[in-house]
């Protein structure tokens, strides 16, 4: 754990990391007791067999146990010829059935917004609260990640010439510990800089360029919240219904989604793979990623731009 997890994992990950193994070892105290070189394929099917309620839960613990036996045996702290039983057993078994949602799972789909759904959704902006409708805008206009968006600090906004630019730092990245990985640099646009400008004139005592109503930092998890509330089968909706309450008019979907639209967006005019990558800030695979150390900022700042014009044409008039 020590010297595995919590090297390659930031602080958050590590701990859930840590949460999923105590959990695991609380209620399979015979398999806690082990030794590792002694866990054999029925242990490891058991173990699997037992979170397999919950098939995405029970692929990140097969997973993690995996990529632990292969540090111990790269390590020596197993002996070569110790089975890594996590790599084989329940291989293609652990299958989600999708998001529960009204109780029913909706299966393995990839939402994207349609145009007419994402101009539904920018004309309903202003029924949201101003992190939310900013976070929608900065997901459809930039097509980064959530927490990039909302680690946002006024020193990573700077300006060349006429062209404002996000430049998110590798260590607050997806990508922190990968070797290869670089910072993010995005540059703003329309509503984009719109968004970000208002922020950085706006920010109060906390110094947070988001923060709550109570001036703590906004995170992820406030904002997928808030997202599902508005949603027609969040319970919460039901009971705003009955005094008037508001409901998205464009529905089952979450921020991720919003991301996936962005770059789905790019492609349709005419992004190409190569380039779309670098916006998104994936990390190129293999020798590519070793060696092509091109920054992509004109092709960002060309493809940027016409996603920002697609977007503002959406716009209400």
């Amino acid at each position: 754990e020590e010297g595995h997890l919590r090297q390659s994992r930031k602080i958050k990950g590590f701990e859930a990391a840590e949460n999923m193994f105590n959990r695991i070892f609380e209620s399979n105290p015979e398999f806690a007791d082990k030794p590792a070189e002694a866990v054999n394929r029925a242990d490891a099917f058991e173990v699997l067999e037992s979170r397999k309620a919950t098939p995405t839960s029970a692929q990140k613990l097969r997973s993690l146990l995996g990529s632990a036996w292969d540090y111990a045996l790269d390590s020596g702290r197993l002996t070569g010829d110790t089975p890594n039983w996590w790599r084989q057993v329940q291989r293609g078994r652990l299958k989600s059935k999708g998001k529960i949602i009204g109780g029913e799972h909706q299966g393995q789909t990839r939402r994207v917004l349609n145009p007419e759904e994402i101009a539904r959704l920018l004309a309903w902006l202003p029924n949201m609260h101003a992190c939310g409708r900013d976070l929608v805008l900065m997901h459809l206009w930039t097509a980064t990640r959530g927490a990039e968006i909302l680690s946002m600090q006024p020193e990573h906004i700077t300006q060349t010439g006429q062209q404002w630019w996000w430049t998110v730092p590798k260590s607050l990245t997806k990508n922190a510990n990968v070797a290869q990985a670089v910072d993010l640099r995005v540059p703003l646009f329309g509503q984009a800089l719109a968004v970000v400008q208002r922020r950085m004139a706006s920010i109060g005592a906390s110094g947070l360029m988001w923060e709550d109503t109570k001036g703590k930092a906004y995170s992820q998890h406030d904002f997928s919240t808030y997202i599902y509330n508005l949603q027609p089968y969040s319970p919460k909706v039901t009971e705003r219904q009955s005094t008037g309450g508001l409901v998205l008019p464009v529905t089952h979907w979450t921020p991720h989604n919003l991301r996936r639209t962005a770059s789905t967006m790019l492609s349709s005019l005419g992004c190409i793979k190569e380039y779309r990558e670098a916006i998104l800030g994936h990390v190129q695979p293999g020798v590519e990623g070793v060696y092509n150390a091109y920054t992509y900022d004109a092709e960002r700042v060309e493809w940027l731009k016409r996603l920002s014009d697609r977007m503002q044409s959406l716009m209400p008039k």
